[in-house]
């Protein structure tokens, strides 16, 4: 056939090859559903066709440079588009920071969409950066452009596409040429399969080539995006279909167990590699169709003819045709085992090549081909079967001597021998497979025949380690998963010490925390039916899905969201809260298309009072996101809504059982008001209108409305909640950076402490820009000392990173001094607290120690178990940052925070109260955490008197170690 002819097949069934009648949806043969693949008729490919599935589907227009311009970050500027992929576009990019060319995949519009099609383009990056290989392209960077658009940032490689280079000679590449550039495509897929990875897209379009820098071809392989990480949650047992129900992969390079749905590893870029061998040789495809169904069929089915019948020359290498043949093989376990095995066999194929037959023993340096397992195994070819004596040259590296048909006339030292092969094979592939005990059986029973039976009993050793190895390995997965910190610790430090420094221990420990999370949030959601106040049990669900969005699972936090709540406006407001918390932790991956469908569930709520609350939750979570004009679209319309319902909302009770805006405030990791639940669903009660116009403007503020913000509190009549409302929306503008706004509305403040809080957060944006006279005039006119200890706190900070010690010394005594005057205990103690974040921001811990001496001292004196409970644990993280702990417990916590942890579980003890018993204890989960102190974590869950405890226990737990 030559290269411009076309096979025709006509549509057939994948499973027993029958015909198809146009529009059948069911197999005549043997009565399997057979419709067409996402949709429809059958899906022209055309003839040579390199392209993957996606790509068959109506192509996103080309995006031109200055397009792409827009959706990049700053820093790399868009030079040419160099590619498209199944699911992206390709730029090459100048990275104006490092001075270097990088390419850039940017994710096509049409999977935009979908959250699913997103996880699946960054899971390219993430496969692509576990391999450190130089015939891997190297990952450099990865995230969501503040268009919304993915992209990942790849090393910018000169050069041909494979495709090119055999395009350029259309009878096939010289086969030493060949064996060279495979030989470096098996040495990456060492590496990615090595490290869990199946690629499941290889083809010549995905290898580039250039040149070293001595001038040698150097392969790089390209576009993981089919990529599969091996092991734990994302183990798929079929990975040809997607979450789309669309099969993935490029037809013509497709292992027959991709197109048949079964499990697929790395054995089927190997068939595919096979595919791209017979191309470089042969200059075609082993295989033509011009539709799917016959690209599909013909891979399950059909026979390659031997690639010396396409091109004579070759028949002078008489293993090359098995090899390739070897390769194509219809089944996994009748092909190469391991790219490694593969490798060998071709640089035994170049020397007979180059050397001719008899002589490739005789090159030095050349590596003992290791032969694969299943001497009978069935390789078809163009006369239905390898012959069996050049199958047997293949995997004995060049032997010549013929194998007879059976045993006779075979000596018994040949039948000693071979019988050791047969089994030693048979256990090499069963040890390749995992399967370490089918392999131990084989080793011994090989004992039987092998002439160095210390060599063997070794080997059954080595794998009675590895299968212990493995044992424990998965036990430490096991008991991560059912949420046993302590015992999965243990079992990890037992595999670390039987292999120091082994990547499947490292990959292991790093997949820990997230299992031990979704375990302990799991178990948190399984007992939300014991809490019987439902604002309590919202308010858990609210953490619950915004530590599982911090996580970055925000397909699952949505999932628990439309799973435990039933009216639609608190699924949207929860689902506003989880989608900031995901933003503030960075996991912004696949948040766009939530955050636009909640939108449009929100405007379009009946309700006029559920619209406006959802409406003002979408602008903070859209104003968070980074899109003030869609933002301030949303805020609009929930100001148009308590407009028009005016006074009558506070007769409008909040279904979901939350406040608008809680009032708390965070300073570190310190709560600074309530978070008790009773106190909670108090203040949903009396949420009302001026409430609701308080939390409208502080949401206008973050979305840069200040006008607007300004103007709706100005619709407050109490003088007294006009003011507060108007130092929050100052408070907002100094922490965002404009200062001269933020001066002339406090200058509007009347009331002294509500100006006193703007004033206090005017002051330190000015510290922040470095004018500290001004901001030091302004600290004269505070007569409170809660606001004025804080910002001599502040001077004092910037006066010591300036280097002037003894300025930095004064205002710190100042600040201390100032702080004595608070009224309380409570209150002194948290403006202490407060004013040490900026000391300790700077390093100045020798500044920081009478703090934390006075902070340690009124935490000591608390009769209250709950609030020396929180004192603890606030003390007790600003002394580790002051002083890093060097001595280490026997679990490898710090003492001191080991301590620390002990006395707070002990002040849990005493707590009487149910809600506040249930509030501290999940803020001692958290904090145990964070401290990595397992033991105490176990403690913990001991003392839990009911199953809300436990929950929340969970809960403190999962968003510590988040």
């Amino acid at each position: 056939m030559s290269q411009e002819t076309v096979s025709v097949v006509p549509p057939a069934c994948p499973a027993c090859g029958a015909a198809l009648t146009p529009g059948a949806v069911s197999c005549p043969g043997c009565g399997r559903r057979v419709a067409p693949v996402k949709g429809g008729d059958t899906v022209a490919l055309g003839p040579r066709t390199d392209r993957s599935l996606a790509q068959a589907a109506a192509p996103d227009p080309h995006p031109s440079a200055e397009k792409a311009q827009q959706e990049l970050p700053a820093r790399y500027r868009a030079l040419c588009l160099i590619g498209r992929g199944g699911m992206g576009v390709v730029f090459q990019c100048r990275d104006t920071a490092l001075e270097r060319d990088v390419a850039i995949k940017l994710m096509s519009d049409r999977y935009r969409t979908d959250p699913r099609a997103e996880r699946r383009f960054l899971r390219e990056a993430r496969a692509q950066a576990v391999i450190n290989h130089p015939n891997v392209a190297t990952v450099l960077d990865v995230g969501v452009s503040a268009a919304g658009r993915p992209f990942i940032v790849m090393e910018y490689v000169e050069g041909q596409d494979l495709r090119e280079v055999i395009r350029g000679h259309p009878g096939g590449l010289d086969p030493a040429r060949v064996a060279d550039l495979i030989g470096q495509v098996c040495a990456g897929l060492t590496e990615a399969h090595g490290s869990g990875i199946v690629h499941r897209d290889l083809k010549p379009s995905n290898l580039i080539v250039s040149r070293d820098l001595h001038g040698r071809d150097l392969v790089k392989i390209l576009d993981l995006g089919l990529a599969k990480i091996i092991g734990g949650a994302t183990d798929l047992k079929t990975i040809t279909v997607d979450t789309a129900d669309m099969l993935v992969g490029t037809p013509a390079y497709m292992s027959p167990e991709q197109v048949a749905g079964s499990g697929v590893d790395a054995r089927a870029d190997l068939y595919a590699l096979g595919v791209v061998l017979f191309e470089c040789l042969t200059g075609r495809l082993p295989f033509e169709s011009e539709t799917l169904e016959g690209w599909l069929f013909q891979q399950l089915h059909a026979t390659p003819p031997p690639p010396s019948s396409l091109r004579p020359e070759l028949a002078r290498c008489p293993e090359l045709d098995g090899l390739v043949l070897w390769a194509l093989a219809k089944s996994p376990h009748e092909r190469p085992q391991t790219a490694q095995e593969l490798s060998r066999a071709l640089q035994r194929m170049c020397a007979t090549w180059v050397h001719g037959p008899g002589l490739a023993e005789t090159v030095p340096g050349l590596p003992p081909l290791q032969a694969a397992p299943g001497e009978g195994r069935h390789v078809p070819s163009a006369s239905g079967a390898v012959p069996a004596e050049v199958l047997r040259r293949i995997r004995a590296g060049g032997v010549q001597r013929a194998a007879p048909a059976g045993e006779e006339g075979l000596t018994p030292s040949d039948l000693r021998r071979d019988r050791f092969v047969a089994l030693s094979r048979a256990a090499e592939a069963e040890e390749a497979e995992g399967k370490w005990e089918e392999a131990i059986e084989h080793w011994r029973q090989t004992l039987k025949y092998a002439e160095n039976k210390e060599l063997v009993t070794s080997r059954i050793e080595g794998i009675r380690r590895e299968l212990a190895f493995e044992q424990v390995l998965s036990s430490a997965t096991t008991l991560a998963t059912a949420g046993d910190w302590v015992r999965a610790e243990a079992a990890l430090a037992s595999v670390a010490s039987m292999r120091p420094g082994d990547r499947s221990v490292e990959q292991a420990r790093a997949r820990l925390p997230r299992r031990l999370i979704e375990a302990w949030l799991d178990s948190a959601r399984a007992r939300l039916n014991h809490f019987t106040d439902p604002a309590a049990r919202q308010a858990l669900l609210r953490r619950l899905a915004a530590a599982r969005a911090r996580a970055g699972d925000f397909a699952g936090a949505v999932r628990w969201i439309q799973e435990e709540t039933l009216e639609v406006e608190g699924r949207v407001r929860l689902l506003a809260h989880a989608a900031c918390a995901a933003i503030q932790a960075g996991a912004r991956e696949g948040l766009r298309p939530y955050l636009d469908r909640a939108l449009a569930t929100a405007v379009n709520l009946e309700e006029p009072g559920a619209r406006g609350r959802a409406c003002l939750e979408m602008g903070r979570a859209l104003a968070a996101y980074g899109d003030p004009e869609a933002a301030a679209n949303a805020v609009e319309n929930a100001l148009s809504t308590f407009m028009a319902v005016g006074r009558d909302y506070q007769h409008l009770a909040s279904p979901t059982g939350a406040p608008l805006s809680s009032g708390m405030t965070t300073r570190g990791r310190l709560v600074t008001s309530t978070r008790r639940y009773a106190r909670l669903s108090q203040a949903a009660r009396e949420s009302g209108w001026e409430n609701t116009l308080s939390a409208l403007a502080e949401v206008q503020t973050e979305a840069g409305l200040t006008e607007a913000a300004v103007a709706t509190a100005a619709l407050i009549e109490d003088p007294w909640s006009r003011a507060q409302t108007l130092a929050g929306v100052v408070q907002v503008l100094a922490r965002i950076g404009r200062v001269n706004e933020a001066d002339h509305t406090a200058g509007t403040i009347t009331f002294r402490l509500p100006r006193a809080r703007a004033l206090r957060a005017v002051a330190i944006s000015r510290i922040y820009r470095g004018d500290l006279s001004s901001a030091e005039g302004i600290m004269r006119e505070l007569a409170s000392p809660e606001e004025r200890a804080p910002v001599e706190a502040y001077l004092a900070a910037a006066r010591y990173k300036r280097g002037e010690k003894e300025a930095a010394e004064n205002h710190a005594r100042g600040a201390l001094q100032t702080a004595a005057e608070t009224p309380g205990a409570s209150a002194h103690l948290q403006v202490l607290l407060t004013a040490l974040e900026p000391l300790l921001d700077v390093g100045a811990a020798e500044l920081a120690g009478p703090y934390l001496e006075a902070a340690g001292r009124i935490v000591d004196g608390t009769e209250d178990p709950a609030e020396r409970l929180t004192g603890l644990l606030a003390v007790g993280r600003l002394r580790a940052r002051a002083a890093p702990p060097l001595a280490a417990s026997s679990s490898g916590v710090p003492r001191e925070v080991s301590e620390n942890l002990r006395r707070a579980l002990g002040s849990l003890r005493l707590v009487m109260g149910q809600a506040e018993r249930e509030e501290c204890t999940e803020q001692l989960a958290t904090a145990i955490a964070e401290a990595g102190a397992a033991e105490l974590a176990t403690e913990l869950l001991t003392m839990c008197q009911t199953e809300c405890e436990r929950a929340v226990a969970y809960a403190g737990l999962a968003a510590g170690l988040a």
